[in-house]
């Protein structure tokens, strides 16, 4: 399992609010002796069970409310291939999650309190050991490339439905040829879609590497009104690199005399 949006995924640490909110309202007993008290003991630890019963539920479903959001804006993903999927990781991570905010709402009870830090722990290294190296797999398969940003420009003006032959358009065979030079490259490298009309059209401003929702992009993308503007493109297409994180920059482009997408490096 790896993330899109990693920055996004220290969004977990919002854990520590119920935690912090619970130990700050935690209240000590005080301990008054009374002789009729004997009668009550009974009732009372049973009542006490209860109580600590409905404090776990409650710790348990705050962390993992702020821990799905922050999960959601991190938009985990598993990659094609993966050696550990998504149902198994994710899963483990919302109950290492979960255990460890109720090891804190049942702290009077110490073995118990053990146990669930002991396994919650276990878990988080568990599950941040297989994001580590389901990364450096995926880093593996690219024999040698590095990771990149890529912008792919298509040319969607008005001169690209003409018939290229075969029952497509000149559109759909840019598209085709995108989707070709997507799932020809390595998992690390990073496709943002600008679609070059009269004015460009951004399909993504975060670089993807799923590559199943590129390819729900790209099957969407559709030809405009009007002449394709170039210069407006390649600005858009560097903004969008500036604003990536990785090492490799690369706008593929439009080159009618050999192919409607071919590879121009970009320092």
């Amino acid at each position: 399992m790896l993330f899109l949006n990693p920055a996004l995924a220290l969004g977990l640490l919002g854990i520590s609010i119920p935690i912090l909110l619970h130990i700050f309202n935690r209240k000590s007993a005080k301990v008054f002796d009374w002789g009729a008290m004997r009668f009550l003991l009974q009732s009372m630890a049973s009542r006490t069970r209860r109580i600590e019963l409905e404090d776990a539920l409650l710790m348990a479903a705050r962390c993992l409310v702020f821990a799905t959001l922050a999960l959601a804006l991190a938009r985990p993903f598993s990659p094609p291939g993966s050696l550990v999927p998504w149902v198994v990781v994710l899963p483990l991570l919302l109950v290492g999650i979960a255990a460890f905010g109720v090891a804190f709402a049942v702290w009077q009870n110490g073995k118990l309190r053990a146990w669930l830090l002991f396994a919650s722990l276990l878990v988080f290294a568990l599950v941040g050991a297989a994001i580590f190296f389901e990364q450096q797999w995926n880093l593996r398969r690219l024999g040698g490339g590095g990771e990149q940003d890529v912008v792919l420009i298509i040319d969607a003006s008005t001169s690209m439905t003409a018939d290229a032959g075969g029952g497509r358009s000149l559109f759909e065979r840019a598209v085709g040829e995108a989707r070709e030079i997507v799932n020809g490259s390595g998992r690390a490298t990073a496709y943002s879609l600008v679609l070059a009309g009269p004015s460009p059209v951004v399909l993504n401003r975060s670089p993807l590497t799923d590559r199943d929702e590129l390819e729900t992009l790209l099957s969407g993308a559709r030809a405009s009104d009007g002449a394709m503007a170039l210069t407006e493109a390649l600005r858009e297409a560097s903004v969008l690199l500036s604003g990536g994180e990785r090492g490799g920059k690369r706008i593929p482009m439009p080159a009618p005399w050999t192919s409607w997408v071919s590879s121009i490096v970009r320092s």
